[in-house]
């Protein structure tokens, strides 16, 4: 049987074919006890960073309501000690993938050196790509979010659903204003260039708002677009997705953003301002000299971008907790 390799593409790929959100639609600490648990534990491990006050007032939170018990029932774990972490049991996938790279519930080291160079040496005759955990792991459980079991509850009952067992009645079922605030993802086709920053701004709790993950309700697009864009700031994907020129001129037509792209940042560059609007640029595309004031940064491989976003969003007056970016 082959193994499997739960990296991105096997998990965009799982939730094309149920015909679901791209990444877990309830993965923030706000919204699901699992990723909650699973980010304050790895705080705990030093791993990553989470404000005390932030993991004080999430635990109260979660405490309340009658998903914390079952959310108990297959506690989140670490076994090991201090710079010797060796397994991680019931994680939520989406948090996995954020530290270790791979979306798993459960993650089991190598005993010792000589068990890992064995490994090494029958990889090396296979031929195994670089991707493969099993360079890193011992064994490792993959997990696709729709698999995990508060999935279904959270989806039925609709994002921060719990209800409080004592006078049942729900303290997380309205609407709740995170205080890291809501940020709208304007995007092209570049999925992958998507859901890395869905993720990155997930990891610092705020709420990412991709226009592709809203149910449509019967509404036109730019009616759902509209319906969706009361957000604290904006985050434009510009990536090459489409080619274009000047009718008539003899140049070579240049790799530009998708014109739904260009039509998304104008609006809210005139909704919210141009201090509120960020543009990531990734691959050769037409940087456009329009929109003097609004900040524009080099999505790199190397994941530079990251810093620069959280400061300028941090420096536009929305809060971010810088610990959250881990170590």
């Amino acid at each position: 049987m082959p193994t499997v390799i739960p990296d991105l593409d096997w998990y965009l790929e799982k939730s094309k074919t149920q015909g679901i959100s791209p990444r877990c639609p309830h993965a923030t600490s706000d919204s699901c006890p699992r990723f909650y648990q699973s980010l304050s534990l790895l705080g705990n491990a030093g791993s990553t960073k989470i404000s005390k006050e932030e993991d004080d007032r999430l635990l109260k939170k979660w405490e309340k309501t009658d998903l914390w018990p079952k959310t108990k029932e297959q506690a989140t774990s670490i076994g090991g000690s201090d710079n010797n972490y060796h397994h991680f049991s019931n994680y939520c996938p989406e948090v996995a993938f954020e530290r270790f790279g791979y979306f798993a519930s459960s993650l089991a080291r190598y005993a010792d050196e000589i068990d890992m160079d064995n490994a090494h040496e029958r990889l090396a005759k296979t031929g195994s790509t670089e991707n493969d955990w099993r360079w890193h792991w011992a064994s490792i459980q993959p997990q696709h979010y729709s698999e995990c079991p508060l999935y279904s509850i959270l989806s039925h009952r609709g994002v921060d659903a719990g209800m409080a067992p004592d006078d049942g009645q729900s303290v997380v079922n309205s609407p709740i204003k995170l205080k890291t605030g809501r940020a709208f993802v304007v995007h092209g086709r570049n999925d992958k260039a998507k859901l890395e920053v869905r993720g990155f701004l997930a990891q610092l709790n705020i709420e990412p708002v991709i226009l592709d993950e809203q149910p449509s309700e019967s509404q036109t697009v730019i009616e759902k677009f509209e319906g969706h864009a009361d957000v604290d700031f904006a985050v434009v994907l510009l990536t090459p997705d489409d080619t274009g020129k000047l009718a008539g001129s003899p140049d070579e037509p240049k790799p530009r953003a998708r014109q739904n792209v260009i039509f998304e940042f104008g609006f809210f560059v005139g909704k919210l301002g141009r201090s509120k609007v960020f543009v990531l640029h990734k691959g050769k595309v037409d940087i456009m000299s329009d929109y003097h004031g609004v900040i524009y940064i080099l999505m790199d491989d190397a994941g530079g971008w990251k810093l620069k976003l959280a400061m300028e969003i941090k420096n536009a007056g929305v809060t971010v907790d810088m610990n959250l970016l881990g170590e």
